[in-house]
């Protein structure tokens, strides 16, 4: 990938967004990333700068913020996930774009990351990319104000994920492993190193597996990483700012050259090696003086071959340390000389100095102590007895004697003396029953620092009720004393109490609606609905929510019946109608079973119609207006369905039929404009002129004729 500035058409070309700008640009009229970085690899951040600058990508104007991620895409991504792992500088996601999965972190609002600087991280991940973790995009987001980096998705994991992995092979492989990881770590360090760069923070987590097979390692995360001068090896800075159970000895004096970085390859292989980090569980304090003091021990239990390469990059002298050409030459079954016994003579030559033998040095060596700390040990203690209170901390003979004849243990001490508690209040810690551990875990639990704890308080609210560190919580979550007592008389936490209390409920009310199993959202909502607790309650066991349970009140229902008319398939709103003209929940739900709404069947039953019937007249499109005159008129549903077709009105209809005519007939007279009793007289008129031309023509007389008229008219 090219992250050189291009030009287009008289444009200059970011190569972070893509925008196009004048040809005169100095930075990107988008972005703001200055157009000259990407062709500007050399000038990576030098000593020659402040140290400030020198310390890259952790720097922040403001306090950050925590925030909850709502988007579901980034820049033309889809986040597929976040990850939990996050950490104070920056939220992480995975995200997926043509097809392909990458890796964003995203910082915090506030962490203000120098652009110039993640630009040349860029282009050096695309010129080292072989070993480092590849970045294709960094910058200022615009949509969240927050920059970013978008790189490449480590499918593998990172060598902490791989650490214990490789240690549940069996021997031949793992070997095999082990020297695949040194060669793949020498390698990526000696790449950074040639570049003129001292990545300072090398750790399992910020070495990520790009390929299992064949292993492939590269390193991430380059926050704190410094540019050497062209003309040296090494550099001072204002601070350590690494990782402290991977410091090196050097970095206590804030000295950082290249050395630093094959230290913390020592410390990650003995992890490899030995399951574990040497400093895991001990304080940053206790690291510092081991460093300073005697360094990291090998484990005898090691083979020789790998004892010879811990010993060689865990040489507390950097000058003498093992680096890249030492590595190689391991890995190639060279003979390399190792300096780190030389360290271990000289110490020991001081011990013996001071009166102890060899035996009785090398023990006191291996509790990390100098020699000045020894003699005061051992002119107090016996060695078990010692070990057991250096191990969990302890430094200080005169310190450990306090303790010791204040009958506390070492690890009831070491808690308490970390706390900044004397031994005096520790005491009346002790008498009010409040363990050592317990008091520790939720210290560490609750963030609570040692100049907030008051020994006498604490004594004081355990006399009143309150469990440790339960006022403060009572306290941060705006209760007063009289408050507090109040909710925790009512079995309330500080946090349920604040929750329900912002919903509008006392302690009492509040309770009345817990047992019964509503949160405090959902009480507010059944009594805003005008419920109490125990209403509520049955409404909700039988599977009402708080708005239905309000539907069907609202319309006049009980919870019975509300229960029965929805088990039957019917809404509050259309119960009510139902009820409300008179039908049983049978009757309507047969009428409701044949199609009728509430509105229609009144009609059709006080028409007295059955349903059967209604249904049979409403199939064939008669209202129940309809139907009845139909019906009033002695028709049935055939009869009716002809002549209303026919355009007939009910009693028209009738009226034709009585005057002798059927349908057809009907349909014919009425065509010509007549009705039923015109057109019976018309046909009865034809009727006679006929006969009396058959009589006139038959040859009657006139008496005849006049007889049969008289008969005629008369009937």
């Amino acid at each position: 990938m090219n992250v050189g500035v291009s030009t287009l058409e008289g444009y200059k070309i970011c190569p972070n967004c893509g925008e196009r700008n004048d040809v005169s640009a100095t930075a990107c009229a988008k972005c703001n990333l200055p157009l000259d970085v990407a062709n500007e690899l050399s000038d990576f951040p030098t000593i020659s700068q402040t140290i400030e600058d020198a310390i890259t990508l952790r720097e922040s104007k403001v306090q950050v913020r925590e925030g909850v991620i709502t988007f579901t895409s980034f820049r033309g991504y889809r986040i597929v996930k976040s990850f939990s792992a996050t950490g104070a500088e920056a939220d992480t996601f995975l995200l997926e774009g043509n097809g392909e999965q990458y890796f964003l972190k995203l910082y915090r609002v506030g962490m203000e990351p120098k652009l110039e600087v993640l630009q040349k991280v860029k282009a050096l991940s695309e010129k080292l990319s072989r070993r480092l973790v590849r970045i294709y995009e960094v910058g200022l987001d615009e949509t969240t104000s927050r920059y970013f980096e978008i790189m490449e998705y480590a499918k593998g994991g990172s060598l902490k994920d791989l650490v214990v992995k490789i240690r549940s092979l069996d021997s031949g492989e793992r070997d095999r492993m082990v020297r695949r990881v040194v060669e793949e770590l020498a390698e990526s360090i000696h790449a950074l190193h040639m570049e003129g760069i001292v990545h300072r923070d090398l750790k399992p987590g910020n070495v990520l597996v790009r390929s299992m097979e064949p292993l492939e390692l590269v390193l991430s995360d380059f926050g704190i990483s410094l540019r050497l001068g062209e003309d040296a090896s090494k550099v001072y800075a204002s601070s350590f700012k690494g990782t402290p159970a991977y410091m090196a000895p050097e970095e206590v004096s804030n000295y950082f050259g290249k050395e630093i970085d094959w230290w913390h390859l020592g410390i990650m292989l003995y992890e490899l090696l030995e399951g574990k980090n040497p400093f895991a569980g001990v304080s940053e304090q206790v690291i510092i003086h081991t460093l300073v003091t005697r360094g990291v021990r090998v484990s005898e239990g090691l083979g020789e071959r790998y004892k010879k390469l811990l010993k060689g990059l865990l040489t507390r002298d950097y000058s003498k340390r093992w680096g890249y050409e030492q590595v190689r030459d391991w890995l190639e079954g060279k003979e390399v000389a190792v300096y780190y016994e030389e360290e271990e003579q000289q110490e020991l030559k001081e011990w013996l100095k001071a009166g102890f033998n060899k035996v009785s040095a090398r023990r006191w060596m291996k509790l990390g102590l100098d020699v000045e700390e020894a003699i005061g040990f051992k002119a107090t203690f016996r060695y078990n007895e010692a070990r057991e209170w250096i191990e969990v901390g302890f430094r200080n003979a005169e310190l450990v004697r306090r303790w010791y004849d204040a009958g506390f243990s070492p690890e009831e001490a070491i808690v308490f003396e970390s706390l900044g508690i004397s031994q005096k209040d520790a005491n009346l810690l002790k008498k009010s029953s409040i363990d050592a551990q317990e008091l520790k875990k939720l210290v560490e639990a609750e963030k609570i620092s040692p100049e907030e704890i008051d020994v006498h308080d604490i004594v004081r609210d355990l006399g009143k009720g309150f469990k440790l560190f339960e006022k403060k919580k009572w306290q941060m979550n705006g209760f007063n004393f009289e408050d507090a007592i109040a909710w925790r008389n009512q079995g309330f936490s500080p946090e349920e109490s604040k929750a329900w209390r912002n919903v509008g409920f006392t302690a009492k009310k509040a309770k009345d609606w817990k047992v019964v199993g509503f949160t405090p959202e959902e009480a507010r909502n059944w009594r805003n609905a005008g419920y109490n607790a125990q209403e509520a309650k049955l409404w909700r066991d039988e599977g009402f929510t708080c708005e239905e349970a309000g539907g069907w009140r609202k319309c006049r229902f009980d919870l019975e019946q509300a229960k029965v008319w929805r088990i039957n398939g019917f809404i509050p709103s259309e119960a009510e109608l139902w009820r409300d003209s008179q039908f049983s929940l049978e009757e309507a739900r047969l009428w409701k079973a044949n199609g009728f709404t509430p509105k229609e069947a009144p009609g059709w039953r006080d028409a007295k119609f059955s349903v059967e019937e209604a249904k049979i007249w409403k199939s064939r499109d008669f209202t129940f207006a309809e139907a009845k005159e139909w019906r009033d008129k002695r028709f049935d549903i055939e009869e009716a369905e002809l002549w209303k077709d026919a355009k007939f009105e009910p009693s028209e209809a009738r009226n034709w039929i009585e005057n002798g005519f059927n349908l057809k007939r009907a349909k014919r007279w009425r065509k010509r404009g007549y009705d039923p009793v015109r057109a019976r007289r018309l046909i009865k008129t034809m009727s006679v002129v006929v006969r009396l031309a058959m009589l006139v023509g038959m040859g009657y007389g006139v008496h005849v004729i006049v007889d049969f008229l008289m008969i005629l008219f008369i009937k």
